[in-house]
């Protein structure tokens, strides 16, 4: 596919290989990785399932 120089770099200025620009935080301003287990601190609806999960439930090994 052709893009002229300027739509190309604005492609590529989207994509980001460096994971260390913004680190995901939890509430308390810990950082998370891949593979935590968190618990809820609210009702979360789950999209697609059709349940809500409960304040106080555990998930583990979360993806991000």
């Amino acid at each position: 596919m052709y893009l002229d120089d300027e739509t190309r770099q604005w492609a590529e200025s989207g994509i980001s290989t460096d994971e260390s620009e913004a680190p995901t935080l939890d509430s308390n301003g810990s950082v998370l990785s891949a593979g935590d287990t968190v618990t809820l601190i609210k009702d979360l609806p789950v999209k697609g399932a059709g349940f809500t999960a409960k304040r106080g439930t555990a998930v583990r090994n979360i993806s991000l």
